[in-house]
């Protein structure tokens, strides 16, 4: 019975997280954040990538290859802390046959960026969400993004 129990009580804790690819770690958010209240931040200055989007595709192109039969799209989203460090990293939508170890492939490889451009707030860097849409056709990536957080 106490297996069971400790069982039941981890897959409730561990699953959901590992389910949805959401980390539970709070450690790269400044401050207080609040994901329901939090989703739709309009800041002055949006977070940028050193080297733009192609930087980007470099990192997943170098990291992971992608077989030439998948095609579709992934959106996904994570936070840029006020620090620049990325983290909360969740599959929004998975349109085609993109599998969910690819999904987790594409969400490893975005792990590996280096620091990005925080946004800013009256001159202060601040926490701010972020979502990019991945296209693949016959293997070949293409990243698109911002997207309308609010959506």
């Amino acid at each position: 019975m106490k297996y069971l129990s400790l069982i039941l009580l981890l897959s409730v804790i561990v699953f959901p997280s590992f389910l949805y690819g959401q980390e539970t770690d709070t450690t790269c958010i400044c401050g207080k954040w609040s994901p329901s209240t939090n989703s739709s931040v309009i800041v002055e200055e949006t977070p940028s990538y050193p080297g733009g989007y192609q930087a980007i595709k470099n990192l997943i192109d170098t990291n992971i290859t992608i077989d030439t039969s998948i095609n579709g799209k992934v959106e996904l989203s994570f936070i840029i802390s006020c620090t620049g460090n990325c983290c909360r990293f969740i599959i929004e939508s998975n349109h085609g046959n993109i599998s969910v170890s690819t999904e987790q492939k594409l969400i490893e490889s975005l792990k590996k960026m280096g620091k990005w451009n925080p946004a800013k707030q009256r001159g202060k860097n601040v926490n701010a969400p972020f979502k990019v849409s991945i296209t693949i056709i016959n293997g070949n990536l293409k990243i698109n993004g911002p997207i309308d957080i609010s959506k």
